[in-house]
């Protein structure tokens, strides 16, 4: 990437210099600015959060010496580095290495030694900037510099860093440009998403933050005002070409093939190459069966290798999925599946009659791809060489998804009754997906839990984040995810790494899954979201298992995470309020509003508001409540309200208050209280119905219905609750249950909610 900036577009080079580069002035001017503005590449994000002392110092270390924080990276005694720098570097680098303890730690060669062979083991070359923040005529000179250093023959990269204060999200940033490119030992080229990830996986951002009491130097900033009460951000832009999710299996599948990339707790896993070529084969199949670029295609599979070849697959042909709950009531599938117009459908069998019975008559019928059963994915392969065997599937390319394509649709609980389906496209999911890689630095070592269906949002950090560091995805199975006792033997015995649940999953885990019997010293990242974690669990978790670091998620299906926070290393005795949802993630940006949308100062209660990068397109064929969802700014940015009520702090961050609306989080999952009415109105002795959530230590939430009867015929218990499993997900299903003759109303004869609570 060639790049020059103000100092050099300003002055023309030299006679000579102009010689030397084999070009005229001109030509130069208009092919740099060409490169600059390549449309294919698009800054993105590495961002790692400073306080005022680390970012202070990390400024002082730039403008006294040269030195830049990439260089901080080589210290990883994981990752031998060769700096393959530009000559401006080379010419300040023998002043900064006797001034700084770097010699040893980074090597420096010149551009035109890529074409020999380099001494020494290496993992990578690394090509980057030179970071200097100094005055024109400062800049001038190290310009000249730099042209003297070029040895004849070479080639020449010109560029340049700044410091800038600009306001960020209601914070001071600083920008430090990263432009990596990168060459492995055996001359193969990488794309800048690849750096980006290797750069994730040494774990740079940690590294520089631990770094920065080693190089001290002179305390002064040019024009930058520090103060302490300010929140400080490193935001690293790295300029990286966009890549859709279906990529990141193949990708891993070349570097790691033979790695498990996916295991079934209670059998066996599959690798990256077998799991590739198996999505290859539904890749065929779909596009055989007439599914193109755009479409929509349905995953009713439970938890399985199956279910995670056929996310792959149906990728690969340009469509989205939308998987659905395979435990609850057919007819909600049915309805999902024909509301978003699928093409076709990945099915278990034993779910196909009565789907098809319940398939709108109206609606096109979707082709089906049928399995016996799930697991190991050798029902999914058994599936296709079936179909292969009778009709074959030629082999098709991978489609290569647009940013704002369709990856997937995700059906959450909707106020009128009916589901409602969120639009996720690939920028929604990369976006959040390599945030997620900057900030927590996974590996291929690393062994991710897989709790959350496939159906619930929570899922996404899972697969991707484990796929695309070429980790290994352990699925574990609804039976077994409720069951503590069975968790934490899972945990040990799987040495699961990285762990994402619900708090009422960990809290279930603290009281009894007996977790001071087991191993769990593999587990260094713990990862919570969907509700509120009690603190006294909090703690006992932490107590029990005090080596990972835990981190408070926040977001919802709309948003994937938008917040988050890292809890800190002790939990005091006496704090008995939940911990903070926390700052705002790189790939978005938030705010607090009031109800007429204006923004409101910290410290005052409003709703949490969101965009960015992360936020859905809408909700399937819903253009009226997506309009409804959005807010829109003077600018023309859409904020999506997420109708939680918070407050901002400027020490933690944002804390969570309550809901604005009926919506519950109950074991994760958003629930419409209204929803759930509308699935007992159905029932043909209801008269009434009247929803209310209670706050529970224990579940977090527990749901209670009041009902009235038709001329007091009262149905069982046992009745209602097999009623309800019929109509509603085991989810949305209410805990307990009350008879009245009729419920309180209001002065303007709606149902009380309000006096409902007092009856508790």
């Amino acid at each position: 990437i060639f790049r020059l900036d103000e100092a050099v577009l300003n002055s023309a080079p030299t006679a000579d210099q102009a010689d030397y580069l084999g070009v005229d002035e001109n030509l130069t001017r208009t092919y740099t600015l060409a490169m600059h503005n390549y449309a294919s590449l698009r800054g993105k994000e590495l961002a790692h959060y400073l306080d005022t002392r680390e970012c202070k110092t990390l400024l002082d270390l730039g403008c006294g010496s040269g030195t830049y924080a990439f260089m901080l990276g080589a210290r990883n005694p994981n990752l031998q580095l060769y700096l393959m720098d530009n000559p401006g570097v080379l010419a300040v680098a023998k002043e900064i290495q006797e001034r700084y303890p770097l010699q040893n730690e980074v090597h420096y060669l010149p551009l035109d030694a890529v074409r020999d062979d380099i001494p020494g083991s290496y993992d990578l070359i690394l090509a980057s900037n030179l970071l200097h923040i100094f005055d024109e005529a400062t800049r001038r000179q190290l310009l000249a510099r730099l042209y003297a250093a070029v040895n004849p023959g070479g080639s020449v990269v010109i560029q340049s860093q700044h410091l800038q204060e600009n306001r960020l999200g209601g914070r001071w940033a600083v920008f430090i440009d990263l432009d990596l490119l990168c060459t492995t030992k055996h001359g193969k080229n990488h794309t800048m998403s690849d750096s980006t990830r290797w750069l994730a996986e040494a774990g740079f951002s940690n590294i520089v933050a631990s770094s920065m009491s080693v190089y001290g130097v002179n305390s002064y900033v040019r024009g930058y005002k520090a103060a302490q009460s300010l929140d400080l951000i490193l935001k690293s832009t790295v300029m990286t070409a966009f890549e859709p999710l279906q990529h990141l299996l193949d990708d891993s599948a070349r570097v790691r093939p033979e790695h498990p990339a996916v295991e079934e707790a209670e059998s066996g896993a599959i690798t990256y190459r077998d799991l590739a070529e198996l999505s290859d084969q539904l890749r065929d199949r779909l596009h055989h069966l007439g599914v193109r670029r755009g479409d929509r295609v349905g995953i009713y599979l439970h938890k399985s290798i199956d279910a995670v070849a056929s996310i792959f697959g149906i990728l690969k042909t340009g469509a989205a999925y939308v998987p659905v709950d395979p435990n609850a009531p057919v007819s909600r599938g049915a309805y999902i599946l024909s509301n978003c117009s699928i093409k076709a459908a990945v099915m278990e069998k034993r779910f196909a009659e009565k789907f098809r019975a319940e398939w709108p008559r109206e609606a096109q019928m979707p082709a089906f791809i049928l399995l016996e059963e799930t697991g190991g994915g050798q029902f999914l392969q058994k599936a296709l060489d079936e179909a292969q065997a009778k009709e074959p599937a030629p082999v098709v390319a991978t489609v290569a998804s647009a940013p704002d394509d369709l990856a997937y649709i995700l059906y959450t609980s909707g106020s009128t009754g009916l589901p409602k389906g969120v639009m996720l496209t690939h920028r929604n999911a990369t976006s959040f997906v390599n945030w997620c890689s900057a900030t927590f630095a996974p590996n291929a070592n690393d062994r991710f839990s897989s709790h959350a269906p496939f159906h619930f949002d929570l899922s996404i950090l899972d697969i991707y984040l484990a796929i695309k560091h070429a980790g290994t995805l352990v699925l574990i199975s609804e039976e077994t995810g409720k069951a503590p006792a069975q968790l934490a033997p899972l945990i040990a015995e799987k040495k699961i790494s990285v762990w994402y649940s619900t708090p009422s999953i960990l809290s279930f885990l603290v009281q009894y899954g007996k977790l001071e019997k087991y191993d769990c010293s593999a587990l260094r990242i713990v990862f919570f979201a969907g509700e509120v974690f009690p603190v006294k669990h909090l703690r006992a978790l932490k107590n029990l298992l005090p080596q990972p670091r835990y981190f408070n998620l926040y977001g919802p299906t709309e948003t994937n995470v938008c917040t988050w926070y890292e809890i800190p290393a002790t939990i005091p005795e006496e704090r008995n309020t939940p911990y903070p949802i926390g700052k705002s993630c790189s790939h978005v940006q938030c705010k607090v509003v009031d109800e007429q949308g204006n923004e409101v100062p910290a410290g005052q209660e409003g709703e949490l508001v969101v965009t960015g990068e992360g936020v859905m397109q809408g909700y399937w064929n819903l253009p009226e409540r997506t309009a409804q969802s959005f807010l829109e700014d003077r600018q023309g940015r859409r904020w999506y309200k997420t109708g939680d009520l918070v407050v901002e702090q400027a020490e933690e961050g944002y804390i969570y208050v309550s809901r604005r609306d009926r919506m519950v989080k109950k074991r994760g999952y958003r629930v419409e209280l209204g929803e759930i009415e509308a699935g007992l109105y159905k029932h043909p002795a209801i008269r009434e119905a009247a929803v209310i959530a209670l706050s529970d230590e224990a579940n977090g939430v527990r749901v209670k219905a009041f009902l009235s009867c038709k001329d007091g015929k009262r149905p069982s218990l046992i009745e209602l609750k097999g009623f309800c499993a019929e109509n509603l997900p085991s989810y949305m299903a209410p805990d307990l249950f009350a008879f009245l003759e009729t419920l309180p109303k209001t002065s303007t004869d709606k149902i009380d909610y309000q006096r409902l609570k007092t009856m508790t």
